[in-house]
């Protein structure tokens, strides 16, 4: 008879408990295919919603998304947008939250890095509970100090009503986005923004003027 028996027993157990190791894999691997499966489902049951989300932005902008009923501001950006070009960007103009203490806020999205059709997002809000007319302090600009620091320039700025406030966050959110791509010089800078939306605000009153003596 060939073979030890007993040694012939101890390589049959190991056979059967690296056996029973590949069977518990197994097992292991068929629970998790079935939650990576379930989990495909729902990344292309959100990835076919995000499309059908961004396929209104097939053509060309720029989308003014006015949520405010602010109709000057709205005619006078889409006259200045026209200067630049604002093919790829989405302007959303609206209201802040009630419990937002901020006389204006704004905000730029940018699109994902190498995105051959990547859309910019310019979110500016202003506080309709805001008291007008109301004045502010902007930075426009930086003066260097005795110990080498800097420190900010600022210019009092009197917004008559909500359309000038929300005039001068549209400018300053557009000058970041300008700049980001190399439309315009300058340093994409807070003062240098805030100098662009002053700017913008001038143009408006005086656009706004010449409106009403027509």
């Amino acid at each position: 008879m060939r073979g030890n028996p007993s040694c012939l027993q101890w390589k049959l157990k190991r056979l059967e408990e690296n056996l029973r190791m590949i069977n518990a894999e197994l097992k292991e691997l068929e629970v998790k295919k079935v939650r990576l499966e379930r989990e495909r489902r729902c990344i292309l049951k959100r990835k076919r919603e995000l499309k059908a989300k961004l396929d209104k932005f097939s053509d060309e902008g720029p989308w003014i998304e006015n949520r405010t009923g602010l109709g000057e501001c709205e005619k006078f950006l889409r006259e200045k947008v026209k200067a630049h070009d604002f093919s790829r960007v989405v302007i959303t103009l609206k209201y802040t939250r009630r419990n937002c203490q901020r006389p204006h806020t704004g905000v730029v999205y940018w699109p994902p890095p190498r995105s051959r059709k990547g859309i910019y997002t310019l979110i500016c809000r202003v506080n309709r509970r805001t008291n007008f007319p109301y004045s502010c302090k902007a930075a426009i600009g930086t003066v260097q100090t005795g110990n080498g620091d800097y420190e900010y320039i600022y210019e009092r700025v009197v917004f008559s009503d909500v359309e000038e406030a929300m005039i001068f966050v549209i400018g300053h959110e557009v000058f970041h986005y300008l700049r980001r791509t190399k439309q315009i010089p300058g340093r994409n800078t807070e003062p240098q923004a805030n100098q662009f939306g002053l700017k913008w605000l001038e143009e408006f009153r005086k656009w706004r003027e010449r409106r009403r003596q027509i």
